[in-house]
C-alpha cells in the first residue's frame, strides 16, 4: 500500500495516463475542497456536489493504488462515516461534515489519517477564535443573531484533505 511519502513515487512509474488521471483527480478533489470551504464559511452548508466530487476524483488515485490499498482506504472512510453518523445524531457535527471528512478518507487512508486529522485540528483551533471575534462584532452574515455561533468544520476537513492530497501528489516533501 503506497504511502504519503512514496505515492509520488508511484505516480512517476505509473503509465502516463494513469499518472495523469491520479493528478487531475488530487486537482479536481482540491478545488472541490476550496469550493466547499468558501462554501462552508459563507453559508455554513456543504453541499452534496462538492462532497461527490471529492469522493468521485478519488477514483483514479485508488485504481492506482491497487486493490488492498483501495480496501483500505474505502474501509477508513466507512468507519469514519459510521463514527461521524454518531456524531450527528447526537448534534456534534453537521451532516456535510460528516460526509466530507469520508470523502477525505477516501484519499487518506489508514496510512493519512493522522495528517488529515492533525491538519484538521490545527485549522479547528486558529478558527475557533475567528469564529467568536466575527460573530461578536460583525453584523449581518451567516451567524448574524446566533444564540450559539457555529463553527464551519468543512473549512478544517478541507484543509486536512489538501494537505493529504498535497502529501499524495508528492507535495509536501516525504
Amino acid at each position: 500500500m503506497p504511502d504519503l511519502a512514496t505515492f509520488s513515487a508511484t505516480l512517476g512509474t505509473a503509465p502516463p495516463a494513469a499518472a495523469f488521471a491520479a493528478a487531475a483527480g488530487g486537482a479536481a478533489a482540491a478545488a472541490a475542497l476550496m469550493t466547499v470551504a468558501a462554501t462552508d464559511l459563507g453559508e455554513r452548508r456543504i453541499g452534496n456536489g462538492g462532497v461527490l466530487a471529492v469522493a468521485l476524483a478519488a477514483l483514479p488515485f485508488l485504481a492506482l493504488a491497487g486493490p488492498s490499498a483501495a480496501f483500505a482506504h474505502v474501509a477508513v472512510a466507512l468507519l469514519l462515516f459510521a463514527a461521524g453518523a454518531l456524531a450527528f445524531r447526537a448534534g456534534l457535527v453537521g451532516g456535510g461534515d460528516v460526509k466530507l471528512l469520508a470523502a477525505a478518507a477516501l484519499w487518506a487512508g489508514p496510512e493519512g489519517l493522522a495528517l488529515l486529522f492533525l491538519v484538521q485540528a490545527l485549522a479547528t483551533f486558529l478558527l475557533v477564535p475567528l469564529v467568536l471575534l466575527g460573530t461578536r462584532w460583525l453584523a449581518g452574515g451567516p451567524q448574524a443573531g446566533a444564540a450559539r455561533p457555529t463553527l464551519p468544520l468543512g473549512v478544517a476537513i478541507a484543509a486536512g484533505g489538501l494537505a493529504v492530497i498535497l502529501g499524495r501528489l508528492g507535495y509536501l516533501g516525504g
